[in-house]
Parts: C-alpha cells; structure tokens; sequence
C-alpha cells in the first residue's frame, strides 16, 4: 500500500524549487487534479488555499473522520478498482486496488515461499 500525503505547511515556501510537495510547477498540481476529475471550481479552491498556506479538508483530522471505514475495503472478487472519497474544498484520497496473479495453496514449499513474498493483492492510496 502506498500513501502519498503533502505535508501540511509544506507548500511554497522560498527556501524549495517545488510548487507544492511532488509538482514542480502549478501546471503540473492542475494537470493531477484535472486527471483525477476534480472540477475547475474546486481546482481554484484548492490552489487559492496552497498559495495561502492553508489545510486542504482531505489533511484536516475532523474532516477525515467522515471517511467510512468500509472505504478502505476490498472485495477482490470483485476485481481490479478505484475509489475516490471526496471532500467539500475538492481534495480527495484515491484507492486503487490491483489484483496480482493467482497463487494455488496446495502446502508446497514453492507456493508458501510465493504466498510470504507477495501480497494476494495491493493497494495504491493517493491523497
């Protein structure tokens, strides 16, 4: 499982060449917001609170105790999916679930030795 989180007050500050922590420039914040289907509004809300050293809802704890704990749940009969949770300001945590090839339980030393290396599946968490 992976999670990437910008840091609360590590937004543009002088002393970095980032924008904002993982883009380099806010055409590439606009790019990944855009990608992951947040609307123009919310584009606008969420770089007017980065340029002002403001918490994005998806950062606020109170914020993030709405967030069903079923979220975080997978059925992977159900396949390969992703999920979004979406706050009010428009920023969210993305989940995407991956399925990896099927492992046979038949008590083999090859199998057991799969079954500890890799996960059944895996999860990606994007905030």
């Amino acid at each position: 499982m992976f999670l990437f989180i910008f840091p609360n007050n590590a937004f543009a500050d002088n002393n970095n060449s980032q924008y904002a922590p993982g883009f380099t420039t806010k055409g590439e914040l606009i790019k990944f917001l855009k990608e992951n289907n947040v609307p123009k509004d919310k584009q606008e809300v969420l770089i007017e609170k980065l340029e002002n050293n403001q918490l994005w809802d998806v950062y606020d704890p109170e914020k993030r105790k709405a967030v069903p704990d079923d979220f975080y749940v997978f059925n992977p009969e159900e396949g390969n999916q992703t999920r979004y949770y979406r706050f009010e300001d428009g920023s969210f945590i993305k989940i995407e679930n991956t399925l990896n090839d099927s492992i046979k339980i038949d008590g083999s030393e090859k199998n057991n030795k799969l079954l500890k290396e890799k996960h059944h599946f895996t999860s990606n968490v994007v905030i």
